[in-house]
């Protein structure tokens, strides 16, 4: 994607995704959080139906538990202009979604989106 954002804006967004998103869930995606997520109704309810983030990091759950069973999922990128007044917290929120991408691949692993459980 290309973002048109402050600096400080534009380096928290390539350090969470290549730092945070990529070491901690293996997903090869340089933006998670910019752009449309599209996908069938039948695939999709199942994943919201287990989903547990609410917040930034909503993205990176969907994007990993849809990756983890096995569907296709393929990055376009998109232009994105940043609006002044931007509500993301410079401390705070890169934190949140720290500790929330940690959280969905522990879930993960304890099988809390497995399709039966």
């Amino acid at each position: 994607s290309s973002v048109m954002a402050s600096s400080n804006q534009a380096w928290c967004g390539w350090s969470y995704d290549t730092m945070v998103v990529r070491m901690l869930t293996g997903l090869p995606f340089h933006d998670t959080q910019c752009g449309f997520k599209l996908m069938t109704r039948a695939d999709v309810t199942p994943i919201f139906e287990k989903a547990r983030i609410d917040g930034f990091s909503y993205d990176v759950e969907l994007i990993y538990v849809a990756s983890r069973r096995g569907l296709p999922i393929k990055e376009v990128g998109v232009t994105w202009r940043n609006a002044p007044g931007s509500k993301v917290g410079m401390l705070s929120d890169p934190l949140r979604m720290l500790r929330d991408v940690w959280r969905v691949r522990r879930w993960y692993d304890r099988g809390l989106y497995d399709a039966k459980g």
